[in-house]
């Protein structure tokens, strides 16, 4: 589950902010690789989203085997804003 929020940015770029609190994920590998997977797919789909920001919250801790569910519900959540 992962949370997003989104308003138009002054720049004409989208730009990402990714925020994981240690009480949600206490161990820093998987808050590193939230952060990496989230910036992964912003990249693959930075094109689309031309003059928004975007911050992202992850409320559960991604692993390996979940993350191509992860991947998709960000992709999502992404062409929604």
């Amino acid at each position: 589950m992962t949370k997003l929020e989104w308003r138009m940015a002054r720049a004409g770029t989208a730009r990402l902010g990714i925020v994981v609190s240690k009480w949600v994920i206490p161990q820093a590998v998987a808050r590193n690789y939230c952060k990496r997977l989230a910036r992964e797919v912003f990249r693959t789909e930075r094109e689309a989203l031309a003059g928004v920001d975007l911050v992202v919250r992850p409320s559960i801790a991604v692993t390996p085997a979940s993350s191509a569910a992860a991947r998709a519900e960000i992709r999502e959540l992404l062409r929604r804003a």
